[in-house]
């Protein structure tokens, strides 16, 4: 297989190869490339014809002519494997999803769902995830550009790369492009998506990238001079860096500002006077900006930078200390810690797989539904433990008077269900007004 070295640095490489991969190719050379000794993760970008490898340092020169050595009899012969077994891919998302929907479902066998996370709501909910994108509203605050390219080739770039994607972010970067009256016509090639990291595409042949620091510096190894990278640093100070990078350098920064909604305060604030007792706030954001939405918010904790399965993690460990967990959350990253809580709450405007995991779909938006709903559930536990209180002295008393013939069974029955029908009228009179 013929290719050429993009970039590289100790551990990692990126290569061109000779042309975009065929889809019926990619899981066959994703295997073959990931049994190579000493490759510890192979990425391949079918469309745009490139491969990324991460690999112990000593084994560099073996592993680039065990790649060079791949040819079409190869991966035809790595096909044939797959007759009695899932391509690679397609058995990470099988298992993920089976997973996913088998724990969510499971817990329904012994509890209804409505009964079920309106008891742990009510009594037991000791934490409570609200990303960051439920408690702010992004807007672009700033532009920031290296390499000779001005604000708008950035913004306009930006906004073609992010409007395929129904993101908080990726609507600031657009939003803010039409407001400037900049077009954004497609130029790139497809789009692909690369979860909790960022946008990768291909631009007159040339590979284009937007996303976090983490995944443009480290992932796909952009180059920024260390002085100039300062400089952005510190005139990001509390935003939220997006960088975009063409053909492995940096042209360019947006600096994303995410201010409170109206009201986040005051209702984290109602949810301690209800009784939770400790709210986090997990984000895949920067360490900064998570800090300053937690002050601001009063949550009691934070934790930032997380991919999805750190967030999974974070709840899977909380929960083994024996917290009952509900979380919030909108997007797809937050599905598996969503399946995972006791009870897991979606936004009302987040994605469908996260309502799908979900034990309860919130139709608004702000984190005030969550206080209307933990008074709700609170009000029910009163009423279910008042008529409980009431039940059983009731039935015991006719139990007994039924024992020692002071009346009749049928008697006792009359009033067992005159008493029934009393206390639900009872408990049901303040919905009557």
């Amino acid at each position: 297989m013929r290719f050429s070295i993009m970039s590289e640095i100790p551990g990692r490489t990126r290569l061109q190869l000779a042309g975009p991969v065929p889809e019926s190719d990619l899981d066959a050379l994703l295997k073959l490339s990931g049994d190579i000794d000493g490759v510890h993760k192979v990425r391949v970008y079918g469309r745009i014809g490139q491969m990324a490898l991460e690999y112990d340092e000593p084994h560099r020169d073996a592993v680039l002519a065990a790649v060079g050595a791949l040819d079409a009899q190869a991966i035809a012969d790595a096909k044939t494997g797959y007759v009695m077994q899932l391509e690679p891919r397609k058995h990470k998302l099988v298992m993920d999803f089976a997973t996913l929907f088998g724990a969510h479902y499971a817990r329904r066998w012994f509890l209804p769902t409505p009964l079920r996370a309106v008891f742990v709501v009510a009594g037991y909910m000791t934490f409570l995830r609200a990303a960051l994108r439920e408690l702010a509203q992004p807007r672009l605050a700033c532009v920031l550009t290296t390499d000779g390219w001005s604000e708008d080739e950035v913004l306009r770039l930006s906004a073609c790369l992010e409007e395929h994607f129904p993101h908080p972010v990726a609507r600031a970067v657009i939003n803010a492009a039409r407001e400037r009256g900049l077009e954004q016509r497609e130029r790139h090639a497809a789009v692909e998506y690369i979860v909790a990291h960022g946008i990768a595409s291909s631009i007159e042949w040339r590979r284009a990238i937007i996303g976090s620091a983490h995944f443009v510096f480290e992932d796909e190894s952009a180059q920024l001079d260390s002085d100039i990278k300062e400089q952005i640093e510190s005139q990001m100070q509390g935003l939220s860096p997006l960088y975009l990078a063409v053909d492995g350098k940096v042209v360019g920064v947006l600096g994303i500002e995410d201010p409170l909604k109206p009201g986040v305060r005051e209702a984290i604030a109602d949810l301690h006077a209800l009784g939770v007792k400790h709210v986090v706030m997990l984000t895949g954001d920067s360490e900064r900006t998570a800090e300053r939405i937690a002050r601001e918010a009063g949550v009691d904790e934070f934790k930032a930078e997380l991919l999805p399965e750190d967030k999974y993690a974070y709840v899977e460990r909380i929960k083994r200390e024996g917290r009952h967990v509900a979380m919030v959350g909108d997007g797809v990253n937050d599905s598996p810690a969503l399946g995972l809580a006791d009870v897991g709450l979606a936004m009302g405007g987040g994605s469908d797989i996260a309502k799908e995991v979900a034990d309860i779909i919130l139709a608004d938006t702000d984190l005030a539904a969550l206080v209307r709903l933990r008074r709700m559930s609170q009000g029910l536990i009163d009423r279910l433990t008042g008529s409980y209180s009431k039940v059983m002295p009731t039935n015991s008393a006719l139990l007994a008077l039924g024992i020692i013939g002071r009346i009749t069974p049928q008697t006792s029955s009359l009033l067992h269900n005159g008493s029934t029908i009393a206390y639900s009228l009872g408990n049901a009179k303040a919905y009557l007004r």
